[in-house]
């Protein structure tokens, strides 16, 4: 007599992948409903996985870029044929069902699992813990009720170790590439050291698509809410900066904020928002942090609460927001930590997803830019401050990149590699870690020693 297989429905999972691969929207459908686990046949959960890992990354999930990934990441060789997937697409004719497939596999899933709880039962019979056994069971079986019933106990958004590693993540936004990332930033300083002239300098870069500190910006609009400054004073900065007319940046000074956005922390996030939105700002400058979010500066509740909702913003919008923050009094020639400078709650430094601080001795031209964040490789950067212009410039005779042997074994693996090489290529060739890898390529790219370019969404290097 042959053994009874465990409730499933490999009809149902064939439906599931051919609808995805009709229709890609499928993905964004049922990727709450069914799992990669929910998959009776395991070949097939591996392809489930495979679309969303691209689902992911922007990706639509065609035949070739799955084969493609499959191939990529070592699956076994009979996932990844164009025919063998191809053939997936034959078991349906339209992807206007793939919904009830997903419920009827999701629906099976339990039942495997209900079976596999009854077997773990089975077994606690025999246990001498009796009771830690039962409390295992009583949850496990709490949980999966729950997910049965449309009431899922697990947090969305959780993602499996397979999910994360197995993924292919697009590698950071970047409004100035190397040094100030899509999120949340604090550029901060002690008074009159430059902080707003540097801010409407990297404001006019990116409006007309220039230079920021001799590093190539991509263009995109610019929304500028000065604060402090009245509009006269704003004029006057741009024209020694010489802006030109035709530009797509908006500008607000001193006196409208508050009616017209008002408190950071009960709807003016949200009002900010929906500006944004509406001219698709790339870089929003808010001059200063202490006019836009009123309260104690030291209270770590209170800079927390005003500004998570802008950085999550910021995310969701793929803008950067620079916010402009003073030093504190312990700033000095021998202290200059970005993060412990800032003033006030150091929850600052702990939401922002970058700090930029400007130290410079009283009376010089000369100065240091630090900046670090998650995605920003630490970096310091000598700058002079010309008057004239109005404008920080890159001290060349103060800067120079120490050529490490990782950083040099980089650059000899790119003159072997050619042109237009992946980090994951460069460091399979010189043998690093990927991770560390991109932090050593940023450093070569903001030293002018790499270029780094963009096409179809990748990002390649070159000498």
């Amino acid at each position: 007599m042959s053994e009874k297989l465990p409730p499933n429905n490999v009809e149902a999972e064939r439906a599931i992948l051919g609808s995805a691969l009709i229709d890609p929207g499928v993905v964004e459908l049922l990727r709450n409903i069914v799992k990669p686990s929910d998959f009776f046949r395991q070949d097939y959960g591996i392809i489930w996985m495979a679309m969303l890992s691209l689902h992911a990354s922007g990706t639509p999930p065609d035949l070739i870029t799955l084969a493609n990934w499959l191939e990529q990441h070592k699956q076994p060789a009979r996932l990844g044929g164009i025919a063998q997937l191809s053939a997936l697409t034959e078991s349906v004719p339209t992807s206007v069902h793939a919904e009830h497939y997903a419920k009827i596999v999701r629906s099976l899933s339990h039942k495997r699992q209900l079976l596999s709880l009854a077997g773990h039962m089975a077994g606690a019979a025999y246990s001498d813990n009796l009771d830690a056994e039962l409390q295992t069971i009583q949850h496990d079986l709490a949980m999966l009720h729950a997910e049965h019933v449309g009431q899922p106990t697990e947090i969305g958004g959780l993602l499996t170790a397979d999910e994360l590693l197995m993924t292919d993540w697009p590698e950071p936004i970047w409004i100035v590439p190397g040094i100030l990332p899509i999120g949340l930033n604090i550029l901060a300083g002690r008074p009159k050291v430059g902080k707003s002239w540097l801010a409407l300098q990297i404001a006019q870069a990116i409006a007309a698509g220039g230079k920021t500190l001799d590093i190539d910006t991509p263009p995109g609009p610019v929304l500028y809410l000065a604060l402090e400054d009245p509009t006269r004073r704003i004029a006057d900065r741009m024209k020694r900066q010489n802006w030109i007319n035709g530009l797509r940046a908006k500008f607000m000074g001193l006196g409208h904020f508050q009616n017209e956005i008002g408190d950071l922390r009960n709807g003016g996030c949200q009002r900010l928002s929906h500006q944004i939105k509406r001219d698709s700002c790339r870089f929003i400058v808010i001059d200063t942090l202490s006019r836009a979010t009123p309260g104690d500066q030291n209270e770590t509740d209170t800079m927390t609460h005003a500004l998570a909702p802008l950085q999550e913003m910021s995310h969701e919008r793929e803008c950067a927001i620079m916010m402009i923050d003073h030093h504190n009094k312990l700033t000095g020639a021998n202290c200059m930590d970005v993060i412990a400078n800032i003033s006030g709650s150091t929850a600052k430094g702990a939401v922002a997803d970058s700090i930029w601080g400007i130290y410079r001795e009283g009376g010089k031209t000369g100065a240091k830019l630090i900046v670090t964040g998650r995605d920003v490789i630490d970096q310091s950067i000598p700058v002079q401050m010309d008057w004239s212009t109005g404008c920080w410039q890159r001290d060349q005779d103060a800067e120079g990149l120490k050529l490490t042997g990782r950083r040099q074994e980089i650059l000899d693996a790119l003159e072997v590699l050619g042109q237009q090489v992946g980090v994951t290529e460069i460091a399979l060739e010189v043998g690093q870690d990927k991770g560390n890898t991109y932090k050593r390529l940023q450093d070569l790219v903001s030293a002018g020693l790499v270029t780094r370019s963009e096409k179809g969404g990748d990002v390649y290097y070159s000498l």
